[in-house]
């Protein structure tokens, strides 16, 4: 490294542009390496000259660096965490139980090959991926956890708590080690930071005494202060498996979004795939997690045994066109055949066969314009490998086969996805408020938003229920307003930064919740209650809200 970082150096105080010809650089300097080094060992080696203070801060080199930029454009740090396999309640036709995975994980997918070389450790996971994003050159201090694995629910209680815990503990001691590199010697004793402690393992015995018994309402309390902030936490469930105990858990755990495998909406289907569940548990299910403020996100599968391409475009209208449903994300996962399932068997034996990929795609193009403004279409298509898919679509990049489609059709798809503003981040006069109402699970929910006629810059989810039946299980919900999600779209900076142009830090996200505390204002309610991201409660306190019950409150 200290040959790559005095090339680094040399080529800097000589002024030589390397931003634009990485590949011609990378070469010259192979000839002294002997090997073509990564990106991401040139920005360890950018970092430490910027810690050494030799060189002063290069935007255009870090953004040359920087590897996977869309991953953190739409504001946050999203990765997933990986739980350890479990027995699932299921018997789906379709999902294979690969031996030591999670059931419907394959060990060759990403996320997953991960988790499973690090033995499902939810500390040493966070460490990998917040050192690799780092070295890539992210700025992950707005995380976006997403648990992933088996049916959240069918987990022991004992082990969900300990797993979720861990990860609050895990950002919170990487958050300690970042600010003081130095350990004892880094310290101001009269600091009154939190983690200001003298090293990592008396930051854990002063703070928390012993680790394993900590409250995980505590490891929650430091997060509030942690460079490395948990925003928002998601997991992954069935329908069936929601109930009021359930939820209660959920917001004590930190949990601010729930994914439900849905899969199909026809109760003749649910039943020939062996879902377990009908359409009725997907409307209880939505009403009550909406009503105590989460956002919702559907998984939803085409090409089902028992479909077809008109099946599944009526059925993506049925999603959005009955108020009982109209998730806030989906997921969509054409059905794959895959060994060991019953699935394969009918395959066999010619009771099944998937639809070709420009069947699919097309039926994908009438889906995608099914998608209201105020859904986002998280993912497209699953990219199995090549070692389990036994029929089905091979194509990894569907999704841009499907936007090139678009185009030459003159189709425009308007989920929120398609919409973000991300490296066009820059506020100009056409940006304007921009308010959307529609009706969901027998209440108003409108979509507060700042958008020109082409990009969305930020938006908001408020809730405006008559009745509220969660209130029997968080009495602080009665009689409130319900925000259910904020978010501020394009490149995330720094917490400690702001930029003239981009939109992070501009107070959009502070003048959607004023608009939403006017709304609520004029329809007569007595308070609003936020369901806030861990990370992110310091933020709206800074607006007048207070902890009550896991939400963050304020009276008006």
């Amino acid at each position: 490294m200290s040959n790559l970082k005095e090339l680094l150096y040399q080529d800097i105080i000589d002024n030589i542009k390397l931003f634009g010809s990485w590949d011609k650089t990378k070469r010259r300097w192979a000839k002294i390496l002997k090997r073509i080094p990564r990106n991401s060992e040139i920005f360890e080696a950018y970092n430490e000259l910027l810690s050494e203070q030799k060189i002063s801060r290069n935007l255009e080199i870090e953004k040359s660096l920087k590897i996977k930029q869309i991953r953190t454009q739409s504001g946050v740090a999203p990765f997933a965490v990986m739980m350890k396999p479990f027995p699932c309640p299921g018997n789906c036709i379709y999902c294979v139980q690969e031996q030591g995975m999670p059931k419907s994980y394959m060990s060759d997918e990403p996320a997953a090959a991960r988790a499973k070389l690090l033995a499902f450790d939810p500390k040493i996971q966070i460490e990998a991926r917040i050192d690799q994003m780092e070295k890539t050159g992210h700025h992950p201090e707005k995380l976006q956890i997403i648990v992933i694995g088996g049916t959240f629910g069918a987990y022991p209680t004992d082990y969900k708590k300990e797993f979720l815990k861990t990860i609050f503990d895990t950002c919170n001691e990487m958050s300690f080690e970042k600010e003081n590199p130095n350990g004892r010697d880094a310290i101001n004793p009269v600091s009154t930071n939190k983690f200001s402690c003298h090293s990592r393992s008396e930051f854990c015995k002063e703070k928390h005494q012993d680790r394993e018994s900590i409250e995980i309402k505590n490891s929650q309390d430091l997060n509030e202060q942690a460079k490395y902030k948990v925003i928002g936490m998601s997991i992954e469930t069935r329908p069936d498996w929601i109930n009021d105990e359930e939820i209660k858990l959920l917001r004590e755990y930190g949990v601010t979004k729930v994914q439900m495998g849905i899969q199909a909406f026809d109760d003749e289907i649910l039943k020939k795939i062996k879902r377990g569940h009908d359409l009725k548990a997907v409307r209880i299910a939505t009403a009550k997690l909406r009503n105590a403020g989460f956002k919702i996100n559907y998984h939803f599968m085409p090409n089902l045994p028992g479909s077809n391409p008109q099946k599944d475009i009526t059925m993506a209208k049925m999603m959005f066109a009955d108020p009982d449903f109209r998730p806030d994300t989906i997921k969509i996962y054409p059905c794959i055949v895959l060994p060991q399932t019953e699935l394969f068997v009918l395959f066999q034996n010619g009771e099944y066969m998937p639809y070709d990929d420009q069947t699919l795609a097309q039926t994908l193009i009438e889906i995608k314009q099914q998608v209201p403004y105020y859904c986002r279409i998280d993912r497209l298509i699953r990219d199995i490998t090549s070692n389990w898919n036994v029929a089905g679509t091979k194509m990894s990049n569907m999704r841009q086969l499907i936007q090139q489609k678009m185009q030459k059709q003159k189709i425009k798809c308007q989920c929120i996805r398609c919409r973000e503003v991300r490296e066009n981040a820059k506020l100009n006069s056409d940006v304007k408020f921009k308010m959307q109402k529609y009706e969901a699970n027998q209440a108003e929910e409108q979509f507060l938003s700042f958008e020109d006629s082409k990009y969305l810059y930020a938006m908001l989810r408020l809730r405006l229920p008559k009745e509220n039946e969660m209130t029997k299980v968080f009495p602080v919900l009665k009689n409130a307003a319900l925000i259910r999600e904020l978010q501020v779209f394009g490149k995330q900076i720094p917490l400690t930064e702001k930029t003239e142009d981009g939109t992070q830090h501009q107070s959009l996200g502070k003048k959607l919740v004023q608009k939403a505390e006017e709304i609520a204002k004029e329809n007569d309610f007595a308070k609003i209650a936020i369901i806030s991201g861990v990370g992110v409660r310091d933020y709206y306190r800074k607006l007048g809200y207070k902890l009550e019950e896991t939400y963050m409150v304020k009276y008006l």
